[in-house]
């Protein structure tokens, strides 16, 4: 063989052959000892078809890997590097099993090369078996094959969040929320924000909402792709993503339920996390968003309105969504001076719920976020509501912390919760 023939042919060995199709949005972690693994592993994450991934590589194994998610969560994929033996690897298999959320992809990496071996590790559920070193075009290729499929593309989870009624906090803690799960957690989240006439989404990330951002998508949403979207969308930081509504007046109309269909279809297959900051309105789109959910959040204030609202609206999801997790109740403003309130305990028991999280009334903090254009966690990340919107952010992404939600002494608003529950006093 001649010289240049030897280059093609190296050449050749060295070129992505599944096409250019780029790898979904999923994330990856990885667990291996051979620095040349994890070097090829950083090198793929490079790639251009590797832009949606979010990889995290680790110095370990599989052993190592099942330390670290007793108390975490795993991602979408998983590359683990194994023992010698195939004793030792099932045998280590079944304790990463057992720390394994569902839908866990996971990929075997080690120094057997024999079709047996492979095909026991596919019966045992095992994506795939790549035998070391791995380069870098391997890693790519396996992926591409791995999520070739549209249905074994990862969709993102449906955060709706909504008010017992105007005013309450509910656009306010889903942007908090929204940043603490790109920010703290990692994890890629876009922010829809479907109060078409006074959005508040740009204001509060200190961002220019004159565009037309999801206005345009709506009209026309047979044209959102990709690249479209990536034009349409505000960019706060690398990891989170606005659908700014344009706040004018002139933009105010009833989006038809396929388009905002079609806007999801479009999000869900480029983040993880999707935060719907839903207004308090009650029409039939957004009925449908409340029930399509993964998870409703709803914000009530300790108040009489917000107590019928909230149980109605609560009520009316769990009879529509049996089979799904319950809404969570955020009770905000508490402690608000001179303002009497219905105490959590009185709320809670007419409610029917324990509150999901408590927010105390803060004028100093939540003024100075609002003033400056920033989140809570980046004007005092100590601050009890700042972690109480970490702990949020925490839960709906699977990654529970238990959150403070005391309950305080009866108040004289008794008798009219009573009513509410149909009871006596």
């Amino acid at each position: 063989m001649s010289d240049s023939m030897s280059d093609a042919a190296e050449s050749t060995e060295n070129v992505v052959s599944t096409g250019g199709m780029p790898i979904p949005r999923i994330s990856i972690h990885a667990f291996m000892n051979r620095a040349d693994n994890r070097n090829n592993l950083s090198n793929a994450c490079k790639d251009r078809r590797m832009a949606k991934v979010t990889c995290e590589i680790h110095e370990g194994d599989i052993a190592t890997a099942t330390e670290h998610f007793k108390d975490a969560p795993t991602p979408n994929l998983l590359f683990v590097e194994v023992p010698e033996t195939p004793q030792q690897i099932i045998s280590s298999l079944q304790g990463l099993a057992e720390v394994c959320d569902p839908g866990t992809q996971v990929v075997l990496i080690g120094g057997l090369n024999d079709i047996s071996t492979y095909r026991e590790f596919m019966r045992q559920g095992i994506s795939e078996y790549l035998v070391s070193p791995v380069g870098t075009v391997q890693y790519i290729e396996t992926l591409a094959v791995l999520y070739a499929d549209p249905a074994t593309q990862p969709k993102a989870k449906l955060h709706c969040f909504v008010g017992a009624k105007g005013g309450v906090g509910s656009s306010l803690i889903s942007h908090n929320v929204a940043w603490c799960i790109s920010e703290k957690l990692n994890e890629s989240t876009i922010i829809l924000d479907l109060d078409l006439s006074f959005g508040t989404s740009g204001l509060d990330f200190n961002l220019d909402s004159s565009g037309r951002g999801i206005i345009e998508a709506l009209l026309e949403p047979n044209r959102l792709d990709d690249v479209l979207l990536n034009r349409l969308i505000a960019k706060p930081t690398d990891r989170l993503a606005l659908f700014i509504a344009p706040s004018s007046l002139e933009d105010g109309f009833d989006p038809p339920i396929k388009s905002l269909e079609k806007i999801l279809e479009v999000v869900r297959a480029n983040y993880a996390h999707v935060v719907i900051d839903l207004p308090h309105i009650w029409n039939n789109w957004a009925r449908t968003l409340l029930t399509m959910s993964d998870e409703v959040i709803l914000t009530v204030t300790p108040d009489l309105v917000c107590l019928r609202n909230g149980k109605n609206i609560f009520d009316y999801l769990i009879a529509q969504r049996p089979n799904d997790t319950k809404p969570r109740v955020i009770l905000n403003m508490t402690e608000s001076p001179k303002r009497p309130e219905i105490p959590v305990k009185e709320f809670t028991d007419a409610l029917g719920v324990p509150p999901t999280a408590i927010l105390t009334h803060d004028n100093a903090l939540f003024g100075a976020a609002s003033n400056n254009g920033q989140m809570l966690g980046e004007v005092d990340p100590k601050n009890k509501n700042s972690e109480t919107m970490m702990t949020l952010a925490s839960m709906l992404t699977k990654r529970n912390v238990a959150l403070n939600t005391e309950v305080k002494s009866k108040s004289p608003f008794a008798p009219l919760l009573a009513l509410l529950k149909g009871q006596k006093a």
